[in-house]
């Protein structure tokens, strides 16, 4: 706990924004009404905040798909907007096994579905997540367009299914396109 921001790391997040630093936070999922407690102060100060669907309504106090399993597109996209009306700089991207939403603070949007990996194929899905939010930074970073880093960030993660650690499958950017090459390219839908 912090007195002044809530907690220490959105006193941290927010110092190094104060000294020119672009900011991301990816969290790790926590059962418990903790993590919520100490995501939220943190809001403020994150340039960056790509999160998976469980994180994200935890965050939001709401749950992203239905009883039985099915993805709600319309509460991911509000999930997104809660998120940023409560103080996101950028970008706010929401990840899942079917794909990836992505919203930033002009009100710019895509989503963007998986690449289609058959399951056979699939080593291990640890790791996916963060690799997504790599190539979602990696596609920032180099000032792609939202739907180019949302499939790069989808291709991204594809890569680390097969690999049974969270970062032996990590290829480079050529290598990451030549694999999404392999595949049918997905539905990527970007609005202005």
């Amino acid at each position: 706990p912090d007195p002044q921001h809530g907690v220490v790391a959105a006193r941290v997040l927010k110092e190094l924004q104060a000294k020119g630093y672009e900011t991301s936070v990816d969290v790790v999922s926590e059962e418990g009404g903790r993590f919520r407690s100490i995501v939220e102060p943190c809001l403020p100060h994150i340039d960056y905040f790509i999160v998976n669907e469980i994180e994200a309504g935890a965050v939001c106090g709401t749950q992203l798909r239905s009883p039985e399993g099915v993805l709600l597109r319309d509460r991911v996209e509000a999930a997104a907007e809660m998120l940023m009306h409560r103080g996101i700089g950028r970008l706010c991207a929401i990840h899942f096994p079917e794909g990836g939403y992505a919203l930033t603070r002009e009100g710019d949007t895509c989503w963007c579905d998986a690449i289609p990996v058959a399951a056979k194929a699939i080593v291990s899905s640890v790791g996916a997540g963060d690799a997504f939010c790599s190539g979602a930074l990696y596609g920032a970073y180099k000032g792609m367009s939202m739907k180019e880093a949302m499939y790069f960030a989808t291709g991204v993660a594809s890569c680390s299914l097969f690999s049974a650690s969270a970062s032996d499958g990590v290829r480079s950017y050529d290598e990451t396109l030549k694999l999404c090459a392999e595949y049918p390219v997905p539905a990527c839908e970007e609005y202005k």
